[in-house]
């Protein structure tokens, strides 16, 4: 084997490997940046200790909405009553207080480079 077939045949490996991992993570990437897409940040408060959990609070599109809070919530709101929420304009009764992943980006980036690299044309043996 000369040294050309050699680097011929580590870019077909390239090309499978390129395009075999980059759709998937690309993919996923895109579905998640598709839920992430748009959320506006708004101000969530604390309506107290009702009962065993309080209720969130937050203003958007121009109507109050409120939900009670889930335990896995309450690190955000150390010390204080308000914190930053997430609110879609079309939906602003969902409200998350996570903010938008940074995986997203990570996911499309690397699928993308994967994808460019696994797309290289098929070469031609001149034997």
């Amino acid at each position: 084997m000369s040294f050309l077939e050699i680097v011929g045949l580590i870019g077909d490996l390239l090309s499978l490997i390129g395009l075999g991992f980059g759709l998937p993570l690309y993919f996923v990437g895109a579905l998640l940046h598709a839920a992430d897409k748009k959320m506006i940040p708004t101000e969530v408060v604390t309506t107290g200790d009702t009962d065993a959990s309080p209720l969130l609070r937050w203003y958007a599109s121009g109507d109050f909405y409120e939900r009670p809070m889930r335990t896995i919530e309450r690190d955000y709101f150390k010390e204080q009553e308000y914190c930053v929420g997430y609110v879609k304009p079309r939906h602003p009764e969902t409200m998350r207080l996570e903010p938008p992943r940074q995986s997203t980006r990570i996911f499309r980036v690397l699928g993308t480079t994967l994808v460019v690299i696994g797309w290289t044309p098929p070469h031609r043996s001149t034997s």
